[in-house]
C-alpha cells in the first residue's frame, strides 16, 4: 500500500512538472511582440506558403503575390502568429490587395486569437474590378487578451482573381485608438477623353434607290493641328491679307489714274 502511495505522489509530482514547463513553454513561445515590427512570417510570399494554412480555397503564388480563387462555399488564408496582445493593445496591419477579375471583389481581414473568434475585429475592402496591387490599411485594438494573433483572409465567395501581398502586422504602443478604422486607398480620377481642336462635317447628298428615299449620310474627320502648324497657318494668313491689301491699292490707284486723264 506505502509502495502505490509513493507511485502515485511520483506521478503527480511529474504532472505537475509537465504542467510548469508546458505553462513555460507558452509564455515563451507566445510573447508580446517588439513595437513597431512586423509580426508576420513570409508576409512577401518570397516563400510560397511558408506560414500560411489554407481552408478551403485555391491557391497560387504568381509575380510574387499570392493568388486566391474562392469556392462556391467558405474558404481562408490564415496564419497563428508567436505573439499575444493585452486587451486595448493598438495593432495597425497593411497589406496591398489587387483584382485582375472584370467584377469588383470583396475581401475580410480579421484579427483575433487564435482560442477562438471571441473579441476579434474585422474589416471588409471592396476592390475595384481590375485594380492593380494597391494599398489597403486597419488600424483597430485587441477587444480582448488575444493567445497568439490570428489573422484571417477571407475571399468573397465564388470569387476568383485576388491577388495579396506585403502582409505587414505590427504593434503600435503610441497609437489613439478608440475603434477599427478601415482605410482603402483613393479612386483614381479618371482621365478625360480628349477632344479634337477642329472637326469637319459634311453630309452626303439624298440618294434614291428603287424608289426609297435614303438618308444623309455624315463623315466627320477631325485633326489636331500642332503650334507649329498652327503658326505656319497663321503666318500664311497674314501674307494673303498683305497680298490681298496689296491688290486693292494697285486697283484704287489705276482708277484714280484713269480718272485724270
Amino acid at each position: 500500500m506505502l509502495k502505490v502511495e509513493v507511485e502515485m505522489k511520483q506521478l503527480l509530482i511529474v504532472v505537475a512538472v509537465c504542467l510548469s514547463l508546458g505553462l513555460l513553454a507558452a509564455s515563451v513561445f507566445a510573447a508580446p511582440p517588439t513595437a513597431y515590427t512586423n509580426i508576420i512570417t513570409n508576409g512577401d510570399f518570397s516563400s510560397a506558403f511558408n506560414g500560411w494554412s489554407n481552408f478551403n480555397v485555391s491557391w497560387d503564388v504568381s509575380s510574387g503575390a499570392l493568388e486566391l480563387s474562392a469556392g462556391a462555399s467558405y474558404g481562408s488564408v490564415s496564419q497563428v502568429t508567436a505573439y499575444t496582445a493585452a486587451a486595448n493593445d493598438p495593432y495597425n496591419v497593411t497589406l496591398r490587395i489587387g483584382n485582375h477579375d472584370s467584377a469588383a471583389r470583396t475581401l475580410s481581414v480579421l484579427l483575433m486569437s487564435s482560442t477562438g473568434s471571441l473579441n476579434s475585429t474585422q474589416c471588409l475592402f471592396s476592390i475595384p474590378a481590375f485594380q492593380p496591387l494597391s494599398t489597403y490599411r486597419i488600424l483597430t485594438k485587441a477587444p480582448g487578451a488575444w493567445t497568439n494573433i490570428y489573422i484571417i483572409l477571407e475571399p468573397q465567395i465564388g470569387a476568383s482573381g485576388i491577388y495579396i501581398d506585403d502582409v505587414n502586422l505590427q504593434y503600435w504602443p503610441a497609437a489613439q485608438v478608440t475603434s477599427t478604422v478601415c482605410t482603402s486607398p483613393p479612386t483614381p480620377t479618371p482621365t478625360p477623353t480628349p477632344t479634337p481642336d477642329i472637326a469637319v462635317v459634311w453630309a452626303l447628298p439624298t440618294q434614291v434607290i428603287a424608289g426609297t428615299p435614303q438618308p444623309a449620310q455624315y463623315v466627320r474627320f477631325s485633326y489636331d493641328f500642332t503650334a507649329g502648324e498652327v503658326a505656319v497657318s497663321m503666318l500664311l494668313a497674314a501674307m494673303m491679307l498683305v497680298l490681298m491689301s496689296a491688290f486693292i491699292i494697285w486697283l484704287l490707284i489705276g482708277r484714280s489714274q484713269q480718272r485724270r486723264t
